[in-house]
């Protein structure tokens, strides 16, 4: 297993340079990820919402005829 593992990194790598690569020259090149805060926090909205519905159960013959 390690072996095919370590087979198909070396065809991923040689793949990207022959992308980064045409004919010797630099087509592309590889930076890295702009560092930075991601835009997405957990608990921003902690204690915002009061009830959250059960998808799973029926809905009640009031909440039915609100879709109707």
């Amino acid at each position: 297993m390690n072996v095919l593992l370590a087979i198909a990194a070396i065809v991923i790598v040689a793949v990207v340079l022959s992308v980064l690569l045409m004919r010797g020259r630099s087509v592309a090149r590889m930076v890295p990820a702009r560092p930075g805060k991601p835009s997405f926090r957990f608990g921003v909205a902690a204690g915002e919402v009061d009830r959250v519905p059960d998808f799973l159960e029926p809905m009640d013959e009031d909440e039915l005829a609100e879709w109707e």
